[in-house]
C-alpha cells in the first residue's frame, strides 16, 4: 500500500468514525445540527449485526430521510453470513453480498427494509 492510498483510509476512517450525538434520535439532530432528521443514513455492512439493529430502530423513528446499505462480499462477509443463518433460519445467506443479509435480517426480524441495498462495486467487477 503506498502513502496516498493509507492517507485516504485514514481521512475516510476519521469521517465515518465520527460520533458527534450522543445518540442517533430526533432530540441530538435537532440539539446538535437544529435539524428534525437528516437526509441520508448509510449502513457499511460489515459482519456487527448490531449495525443492522440500529439501522432499524433510525428507519422506526424515522431519523433520516431515506435509508441505504453498502456493502459486497469481503473477508468478514462468511462469518456475517453464518451468524445470521444461524439466528435466523428463514434468512437464506448463502452467496449473498453484505448489503443483501442486511437488508433480509431488517425485513425478517424488524419487518422494515432499506431504500437502497447494495454492492456500490458490483458493477466494477462485472
Amino acid at each position: 500500500m503506498n502513502d496516498k492510498t493509507a492517507e485516504y483510509i485514514n481521512i475516510l476512517g476519521r469521517f465515518c468514525g465520527k460520533r458527534d450525538v450522543p445518540a442517533l434520535d430526533h432530540d441530538s439532530l435537532s440539539g446538535r445540527y437544529q435539524i428534525d432528521k437528516a437526509d441520508v443514513m448509510v449502513l457499511f455492512g460489515g459482519s456487527i449485526l448490531a449495525g443492522g439493529d440500529v439501522l432499524a430502530h433510525a428507519i422506526r423513528d424515522e431519523i433520516a430521510s431515506c435509508y441505504i446499505i453498502v456493502g459486497g462480499a469481503g473477508h468478514t462477509t462468511e462469518s456475517l453470513r453464518q451468524r445470521v443463518h444461524s439466528e435466523y433460519p428463514a434468512i437464506e445467506t448463502a452467496g449473498l453480498p453484505e448489503a443483501e443479509i442486511f437488508q433480509r435480517y431488517l425485513r425478517e426480524v424488524y419487518g422494515c427494509e432499506a431504500d437502497f441495498p447494495g454492492d456500490p462495486f458490483h458493477q466494477l467487477r462485472q
